[in-house]
Protein backbone atom coordinates (compact mmCIF):
# COMPACT_ATOMS: atom_id res chain seq x y z
CA UNK A 1 0.00 0.00 0.00
CA UNK A 2 1.31 3.13 -1.47
CA UNK A 3 1.27 6.41 1.04
CA UNK A 4 -0.26 9.54 0.16
CA UNK A 5 1.20 11.48 -1.83
CA UNK A 6 1.75 15.42 -0.64
CA UNK A 7 -0.48 16.72 -3.08
CA UNK A 8 -3.26 14.25 -2.33
CA UNK A 9 -2.68 15.04 1.75
CA UNK A 10 -2.84 18.88 0.73
CA UNK A 11 -6.62 18.53 -0.75
CA UNK A 12 -7.42 16.75 1.84
CA UNK A 13 -7.10 19.35 4.06
CA UNK A 14 -8.18 21.57 1.89
CA UNK A 15 -11.45 19.91 1.92
CA UNK A 16 -11.22 19.95 5.52
CA UNK A 17 -10.98 23.47 6.69
CA UNK A 18 -13.45 24.00 3.34
CA UNK A 19 -16.06 21.93 5.69
CA UNK A 20 -15.19 23.43 8.52
CA UNK A 21 -16.09 27.13 7.04
CA UNK A 22 -19.05 25.82 5.68
CA UNK A 23 -20.27 24.98 9.60
CA UNK A 24 -19.48 28.05 10.57
CA UNK A 25 -21.29 29.91 8.27
CA UNK A 26 -24.27 27.67 8.79
CA UNK A 27 -24.06 28.09 12.48
CA UNK A 28 -24.12 31.69 12.07
CA UNK A 29 -27.15 31.49 9.55
CA UNK A 30 -28.59 29.03 11.67
CA UNK A 31 -29.49 30.94 15.32
CA UNK A 32 -30.03 28.77 18.51
CA UNK A 33 -33.64 28.18 19.05
CA UNK A 34 -35.34 30.76 21.19
CA UNK A 35 -36.55 28.68 24.69
CA UNK A 36 -39.75 29.68 25.26
CA UNK A 37 -42.70 28.67 27.91
CA UNK A 38 -46.03 26.51 26.28
CA UNK A 39 -49.57 26.64 27.23
CA UNK A 40 -52.59 24.77 26.00
CA UNK A 41 -56.03 26.43 24.51
CA UNK A 42 -58.71 24.77 26.71
CA UNK A 43 -62.43 25.00 27.35
CA UNK A 44 -63.25 26.29 30.71
CA UNK A 45 -65.25 28.69 32.68
CA UNK A 46 -63.80 32.44 32.70
CA UNK A 47 -65.73 35.24 35.25
CA UNK A 48 -64.37 38.95 33.71
CA UNK A 49 -64.32 41.55 36.85
CA UNK A 50 -64.20 45.10 37.19
CA UNK A 51 -62.63 45.86 40.25
CA UNK A 52 -63.04 49.36 41.53
CA UNK A 53 -61.75 51.30 45.19
CA UNK A 54 -64.81 52.68 47.04
CA UNK A 55 -66.01 53.21 51.04
CA UNK A 56 -68.75 52.37 53.16
CA UNK A 57 -71.78 54.43 53.57
CA UNK A 58 -74.94 54.17 54.78
CA UNK A 59 -77.78 54.30 52.16
CA UNK A 60 -80.01 56.53 54.32
CA UNK A 61 -77.57 59.58 55.42
CA UNK A 62 -78.53 63.02 56.68
CA UNK A 63 -75.88 65.86 57.19
CA UNK A 64 -77.88 68.17 59.97
CA UNK A 65 -76.64 71.59 59.28
CA UNK A 66 -78.38 74.46 60.65
CA UNK A 67 -80.82 76.92 59.67
CA UNK A 68 -80.17 79.95 61.51
CA UNK A 69 -76.73 80.92 63.38
CA UNK A 70 -76.52 81.33 67.33
CA UNK A 71 -74.95 79.58 70.16
CA UNK A 72 -75.40 76.12 70.94
CA UNK A 73 -77.21 75.75 74.07
CA UNK A 74 -78.36 72.18 73.67
CA UNK A 75 -76.83 69.14 72.74
CA UNK A 76 -78.25 66.05 74.35
CA UNK A 77 -77.00 63.93 71.82
CA UNK A 78 -73.23 62.14 71.40
CA UNK A 79 -71.40 60.32 68.97
CA UNK A 80 -72.75 57.04 68.12
CA UNK A 81 -76.25 57.50 70.09
CA UNK A 82 -79.55 55.64 68.47
CA UNK A 83 -81.92 58.36 67.83
CA UNK A 84 -85.32 58.05 66.51
CA UNK A 85 -87.52 59.94 63.93
CA UNK A 86 -88.00 63.47 65.56
CA UNK A 87 -85.90 63.41 68.32
CA UNK A 88 -84.51 66.61 69.83
CA UNK A 89 -80.78 66.93 68.08
CA UNK A 90 -79.44 70.43 69.18
CA UNK A 91 -80.59 73.85 70.30
CA UNK A 92 -79.62 77.04 69.20
CA UNK A 93 -80.31 80.62 71.48
CA UNK A 94 -83.75 81.43 70.75
CA UNK A 95 -83.80 84.31 72.63
CA UNK A 96 -83.44 86.80 70.20
CA UNK A 97 -85.65 85.04 67.28
CA UNK A 98 -88.02 84.63 70.29
CA UNK A 99 -87.87 88.56 70.19
CA UNK A 100 -88.44 88.61 66.73
CA UNK A 101 -91.11 86.73 67.26
CA UNK A 102 -93.14 88.60 69.76
CA UNK A 103 -92.22 92.29 67.78
CA UNK A 104 -93.81 90.29 64.42
CA UNK A 105 -96.65 89.69 66.25
CA UNK A 106 -97.26 93.02 67.87
CA UNK A 107 -97.14 94.34 64.04
CA UNK A 108 -100.25 92.32 63.31
CA UNK A 109 -102.15 93.55 66.18
CA UNK A 110 -101.35 97.04 64.76
CA UNK A 111 -102.00 96.27 61.45
CA UNK A 112 -105.37 94.54 62.33
CA UNK A 113 -106.33 97.45 64.66
CA UNK A 114 -105.82 99.98 61.89
CA UNK A 115 -107.34 97.71 59.04
CA UNK A 116 -110.68 97.18 61.08
CA UNK A 117 -110.87 101.38 61.29
CA UNK A 118 -110.30 101.67 57.82
CA UNK A 119 -112.88 99.01 56.47
CA UNK A 120 -115.82 100.87 58.89
CA UNK A 121 -114.91 104.06 57.54
CA UNK A 122 -114.90 102.47 54.09
CA UNK A 123 -118.66 101.05 54.70
CA UNK A 124 -119.71 104.46 56.11
CA UNK A 125 -118.11 106.25 52.98
CA UNK A 126 -119.50 103.64 50.19
CA UNK A 127 -123.15 104.10 51.65
CA UNK A 128 -122.90 108.09 51.92
CA UNK A 129 -121.57 107.73 48.22
CA UNK A 130 -124.74 105.70 47.11
CA UNK A 131 -126.66 107.96 48.67
CA UNK A 132 -124.80 111.06 47.09
CA UNK A 133 -124.09 112.70 49.89
CA UNK A 134 -120.10 112.64 49.53
CA UNK A 135 -117.78 113.37 46.43
CA UNK A 136 -116.60 110.36 44.52
CA UNK A 137 -113.06 111.68 46.14
CA UNK A 138 -113.53 111.02 49.26
CA UNK A 139 -115.43 107.61 48.74
CA UNK A 140 -111.89 107.09 46.41
CA UNK A 141 -109.74 108.00 49.84
CA UNK A 142 -111.55 106.20 51.77
CA UNK A 143 -111.00 103.26 49.37
CA UNK A 144 -107.50 103.55 49.10
CA UNK A 145 -106.79 103.75 52.98
CA UNK A 146 -109.23 99.85 53.30
CA UNK A 147 -106.86 98.69 50.58
CA UNK A 148 -103.37 100.13 51.90
CA UNK A 149 -104.36 98.51 55.57
CA UNK A 150 -105.40 95.69 54.16
CA UNK A 151 -101.95 94.75 52.45
CA UNK A 152 -100.12 95.71 55.71
CA UNK A 153 -101.77 93.27 57.94
CA UNK A 154 -100.96 90.75 54.91
CA UNK A 155 -97.49 92.10 55.38
CA UNK A 156 -97.28 91.79 59.14
CA UNK A 157 -98.95 88.71 59.35
CA UNK A 158 -96.27 87.11 57.01
CA UNK A 159 -93.38 88.73 58.80
CA UNK A 160 -94.97 86.99 61.83
CA UNK A 161 -94.60 83.35 59.79
CA UNK A 162 -91.11 84.04 58.70
CA UNK A 163 -89.95 85.04 62.03
CA UNK A 164 -92.38 81.92 64.08
CA UNK A 165 -90.03 79.91 61.30
CA UNK A 166 -86.97 81.18 62.49
CA UNK A 167 -88.03 80.66 66.03
CA UNK A 168 -88.63 77.34 65.38
CA UNK A 169 -85.93 75.97 63.73
CA UNK A 170 -83.45 77.13 66.55
CA UNK A 171 -84.52 73.43 67.70
CA UNK A 172 -82.83 70.68 65.47
CA UNK A 173 -84.75 67.23 65.31
CA UNK A 174 -83.72 64.21 63.44
CA UNK A 175 -85.29 63.48 60.45
CA UNK A 176 -84.82 59.82 60.23
CA UNK A 177 -84.38 57.11 62.91
CA UNK A 178 -80.69 56.23 63.05
CA UNK A 179 -77.27 56.98 64.48
CA UNK A 180 -75.36 60.01 65.40
CA UNK A 181 -72.35 58.67 63.10
CA UNK A 182 -70.61 62.18 63.23
CA UNK A 183 -70.44 65.29 65.80
CA UNK A 184 -69.06 67.64 64.87
CA UNK A 185 -69.94 70.41 67.35
CA UNK A 186 -70.20 71.06 71.17
CA UNK A 187 -72.14 73.09 73.42
CA UNK A 188 -71.46 76.90 73.44
CA UNK A 189 -70.03 76.72 70.14
CA UNK A 190 -71.73 79.21 67.43
CA UNK A 191 -73.71 77.31 64.63
CA UNK A 192 -73.01 78.82 61.35
CA UNK A 193 -75.25 78.77 58.18
CA UNK A 194 -74.76 78.73 55.09
CA UNK A 195 -74.48 81.24 52.03
CA UNK A 196 -75.30 80.84 48.37
CA UNK A 197 -71.57 79.44 47.25
CA UNK A 198 -70.38 79.05 50.73
CA UNK A 199 -72.28 75.91 52.56
CA UNK A 200 -72.95 76.45 56.20
CA UNK A 201 -71.42 74.34 59.21
CA UNK A 202 -71.92 70.50 59.01
CA UNK A 203 -73.42 69.75 62.81
CA UNK A 204 -73.41 66.35 62.97
CA UNK A 205 -74.51 63.32 60.80
CA UNK A 206 -77.45 60.75 61.16
CA UNK A 207 -77.28 57.57 59.04
CA UNK A 208 -79.43 54.49 59.23
CA UNK A 209 -76.77 52.07 59.52
CA UNK A 210 -79.31 48.34 59.17
CA UNK A 211 -78.91 49.27 54.90
CA UNK A 212 -75.41 49.93 54.03
CA UNK A 213 -73.87 50.19 50.59
CA UNK A 214 -70.31 50.45 49.03
CA UNK A 215 -69.77 53.71 46.81
CA UNK A 216 -67.40 52.84 44.13
CA UNK A 217 -65.13 54.75 41.79
CA UNK A 218 -64.93 53.00 38.57
CA UNK A 219 -62.27 53.87 35.90
CA UNK A 220 -64.16 55.04 32.64
CA UNK A 221 -62.56 52.44 30.62
CA UNK A 222 -64.87 49.64 32.67
CA UNK A 223 -68.01 51.64 32.75
CA UNK A 224 -69.14 50.43 29.44
CA UNK A 225 -69.14 46.90 30.85
CA UNK A 226 -70.85 48.15 34.12
CA UNK A 227 -74.89 47.63 34.24
CA UNK A 228 -77.38 47.60 36.67
CA UNK A 229 -78.38 44.14 38.85
CA UNK A 230 -74.74 42.55 38.50
CA UNK A 231 -73.18 40.74 41.27
CA UNK A 232 -70.45 42.07 43.05
CA UNK A 233 -68.40 41.36 45.81
CA UNK A 234 -66.96 43.56 48.52
CA UNK A 235 -63.69 43.00 50.06
CA UNK A 236 -62.67 45.69 53.17
CA UNK A 237 -59.54 46.66 54.26
CA UNK A 238 -60.58 46.43 57.88
CA UNK A 239 -61.79 43.21 57.26
CA UNK A 240 -59.34 41.16 55.28
CA UNK A 241 -61.06 37.54 55.33
CA UNK A 242 -64.62 39.22 54.63
CA UNK A 243 -66.37 38.94 51.36
CA UNK A 244 -69.58 40.65 51.51
CA UNK A 245 -71.83 39.57 47.92
CA UNK A 246 -73.85 42.58 46.31
CA UNK A 247 -75.76 44.06 43.19
CA UNK A 248 -74.78 47.05 41.96
CA UNK A 249 -77.99 49.03 42.27
CA UNK A 250 -77.00 52.45 40.83
CA UNK A 251 -74.55 53.44 37.93
CA UNK A 252 -73.83 57.10 38.07
CA UNK A 253 -74.32 58.75 34.45
CA UNK A 254 -71.39 61.99 35.44
CA UNK A 255 -68.17 61.68 36.13
CA UNK A 256 -66.65 62.12 39.63
CA UNK A 257 -64.81 65.71 40.41
CA UNK A 258 -61.89 65.52 39.92
CA UNK A 259 -59.69 66.49 42.95
CA UNK A 260 -57.76 69.45 43.27
CA UNK A 261 -54.40 67.61 43.42
CA UNK A 262 -55.25 65.69 41.02
CA UNK A 263 -53.28 66.17 37.59
CA UNK A 264 -54.13 66.55 34.12
CA UNK A 265 -53.81 63.01 33.24
CA UNK A 266 -55.81 61.72 36.12
CA UNK A 267 -58.35 59.17 34.59
CA UNK A 268 -62.09 59.74 34.33
CA UNK A 269 -64.11 57.69 37.49
CA UNK A 270 -68.05 57.54 37.15
CA UNK A 271 -69.69 57.28 41.03
CA UNK A 272 -71.09 53.29 41.20
CA UNK A 273 -73.13 52.03 43.94
CA UNK A 274 -72.66 48.53 45.67
CA UNK A 275 -75.45 47.11 47.92
CA UNK A 276 -74.32 45.45 51.20
CA UNK A 277 -76.31 42.67 53.17
CA UNK A 278 -78.40 43.70 56.00
CA UNK A 279 -76.25 44.71 59.37
CA UNK A 280 -72.99 43.21 58.99
CA UNK A 281 -71.39 42.65 61.93
CA UNK A 282 -67.83 44.90 61.98
CA UNK A 283 -68.85 47.33 59.39
CA UNK A 284 -69.72 50.93 59.57
CA UNK A 285 -69.60 53.83 57.23
CA UNK A 286 -66.06 55.53 56.40
CA UNK A 287 -64.40 51.87 56.17
CA UNK A 288 -62.13 51.63 52.60
CA UNK A 289 -63.49 48.96 50.22
CA UNK A 290 -62.86 47.28 46.87
CA UNK A 291 -65.67 45.80 44.91
CA UNK A 292 -65.27 43.36 41.76
CA UNK A 293 -68.13 43.77 39.81
CA UNK A 294 -68.86 40.65 37.56
CA UNK A 295 -69.80 42.01 34.24
CA UNK A 296 -69.09 38.05 31.87
CA UNK A 297 -69.30 34.67 33.00
CA UNK A 298 -68.57 32.31 30.60
CA UNK A 299 -69.01 28.98 31.86
CA UNK A 300 -67.63 27.24 28.02
CA UNK A 301 -65.21 28.96 25.93
CA UNK A 302 -62.41 28.70 24.83
CA UNK A 303 -59.42 30.38 26.58
CA UNK A 304 -55.61 30.95 26.34
CA UNK A 305 -53.44 32.52 29.42
CA UNK A 306 -53.22 36.44 29.15
CA UNK A 307 -49.93 37.10 28.52
CA UNK A 308 -50.03 34.64 25.20
CA UNK A 309 -51.99 37.67 23.48
CA UNK A 310 -49.59 40.26 21.01
CA UNK A 311 -50.02 42.81 19.51
CA UNK A 312 -48.84 41.79 15.34
CA UNK A 313 -48.84 43.15 12.00
CA UNK A 314 -49.88 39.01 11.00
CA UNK A 315 -49.91 39.35 7.42
CA UNK A 316 -46.63 41.26 7.25
CA UNK A 317 -44.99 38.93 9.31
CA UNK A 318 -46.38 35.97 7.65
CA UNK A 319 -44.95 37.22 3.99
CA UNK A 320 -41.61 38.44 5.37
CA UNK A 321 -41.69 34.63 7.05
CA UNK A 322 -41.77 33.26 3.66
CA UNK A 323 -39.56 35.20 2.05
CA UNK A 324 -37.00 34.79 4.82
CA UNK A 325 -37.16 30.57 4.01
CA UNK A 326 -37.33 31.83 0.05
CA UNK A 327 -33.83 33.50 0.74
CA UNK A 328 -32.49 30.85 2.72
CA UNK A 329 -32.90 28.56 0.08
CA UNK A 330 -31.30 30.77 -3.00
CA UNK A 331 -28.39 31.51 -0.67
CA UNK A 332 -29.55 34.90 -0.84
CA UNK A 333 -29.66 37.33 2.29
CA UNK A 334 -32.07 40.56 1.35
CA UNK A 335 -35.02 40.68 2.26
CA UNK A 336 -37.53 42.46 0.16
CA UNK A 337 -39.84 45.25 1.37
CA UNK A 338 -43.82 43.27 1.56
CA UNK A 339 -45.68 46.27 1.00
CA UNK A 340 -47.57 46.05 3.71
CA UNK A 341 -46.36 48.05 6.56
CA UNK A 342 -49.85 50.12 6.54
CA UNK A 343 -51.35 47.22 8.14
CA UNK A 344 -53.01 47.73 11.27
CA UNK A 345 -51.64 45.84 14.61
CA UNK A 346 -54.00 43.14 15.73
CA UNK A 347 -54.68 40.56 18.13
CA UNK A 348 -52.30 37.68 18.15
CA UNK A 349 -50.86 34.69 19.39
CA UNK A 350 -47.65 31.99 18.47
CA UNK A 351 -47.97 28.78 17.93
CA UNK A 352 -45.66 25.50 18.47
CA UNK A 353 -45.45 23.76 15.43
CA UNK A 354 -42.41 21.27 14.79
CA UNK A 355 -40.01 23.69 16.25
CA UNK A 356 -41.28 26.65 14.90
CA UNK A 357 -43.58 29.98 16.27
CA UNK A 358 -45.73 30.80 13.81
CA UNK A 359 -47.99 33.26 14.23
CA UNK A 360 -51.73 33.50 14.26
CA UNK A 361 -54.65 36.10 14.08
CA UNK A 362 -57.11 35.59 16.62
CA UNK A 363 -60.67 37.39 17.82
CA UNK A 364 -60.56 37.76 21.53
CA UNK A 365 -63.83 38.23 24.22
CA UNK A 366 -63.77 38.41 28.16
CA UNK A 367 -60.89 37.96 30.49
CA UNK A 368 -60.34 37.41 34.06
CA UNK A 369 -57.18 37.75 36.07
CA UNK A 370 -55.88 35.13 34.40
CA UNK A 371 -57.14 34.14 31.03
CA UNK A 372 -58.42 35.49 28.34
CA UNK A 373 -61.44 34.41 25.73
CA UNK A 374 -60.68 33.30 22.61
CA UNK A 375 -63.62 33.29 19.66
CA UNK A 376 -62.15 32.36 16.61
CA UNK A 377 -58.70 31.57 15.63
CA UNK A 378 -57.55 28.94 17.23
CA UNK A 379 -58.41 25.16 18.31
CA UNK A 380 -58.55 23.58 21.88
CA UNK A 381 -55.65 21.70 22.66
CA UNK A 382 -53.27 23.59 20.07
CA UNK A 383 -49.73 24.53 21.95
CA UNK A 384 -49.30 28.36 22.18
CA UNK A 385 -46.25 29.88 23.43
CA UNK A 386 -46.77 31.82 26.43
CA UNK A 387 -43.31 32.87 27.63
CA UNK A 388 -41.02 34.64 29.05
CA UNK A 389 -42.31 37.88 27.88
CA UNK A 390 -38.50 38.63 26.60
CA UNK A 391 -38.46 36.33 24.02
CA UNK A 392 -42.58 37.32 23.06
CA UNK A 393 -41.58 40.88 22.52
CA UNK A 394 -39.15 39.38 19.61
CA UNK A 395 -40.51 36.64 18.59
CA UNK A 396 -41.15 36.46 14.81
CA UNK A 397 -43.15 34.05 12.68
CA UNK A 398 -40.55 31.40 11.49
CA UNK A 399 -38.11 31.68 14.28
CA UNK A 400 -36.87 28.18 15.35
CA UNK A 401 -37.80 27.40 19.32
CA UNK A 402 -37.76 24.79 21.86
CA UNK A 403 -39.74 24.41 24.88
CA UNK A 404 -37.37 25.03 28.10
CA UNK A 405 -37.43 21.93 30.04
CA UNK A 406 -35.42 23.51 32.95
CA UNK A 407 -38.22 25.55 33.76
CA UNK A 408 -41.97 23.61 32.97
CA UNK A 409 -42.77 20.59 30.99
CA UNK A 410 -45.67 21.75 28.28
CA UNK A 411 -47.89 24.14 30.29
CA UNK A 412 -51.60 23.84 30.77
CA UNK A 413 -53.65 27.28 31.31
Amino acid sequence: MHAPSKRAIIVILGLLALAVLVAGLVARRSPKPLKVDLATARTGRIIAQVSAPGHVAAVNQVSISAYVAGIITGLPVREGDSVHERQVLLQIDSTPYAAQARQAKANVNLAKVAFGQSKRIFLRQRALYTSRLISAQDMETARTQYQSDSARLALSRASLMQAQDQLNKTTLYSPIRGTVTQLNVKKGEVAVTGTLNIPGTVLMTVADLRSLEVDAEVDESDMPNVKLGQPANTELDALPDTALAGKVFEVGSAPLPASASAGENTSVTYEVKVTLPPRPAGVVPGMSATVNITVADRPDVLYVPLQCIVSRRVNAEMTQSRQRAGARNLRHHAVADTGTTAEREQNAVYIYEKGFARVRAVAIGVSDRNSIEILRGIAEGEKVISGPFSVLRVLKDGDRIEVDRKKNKVRSS
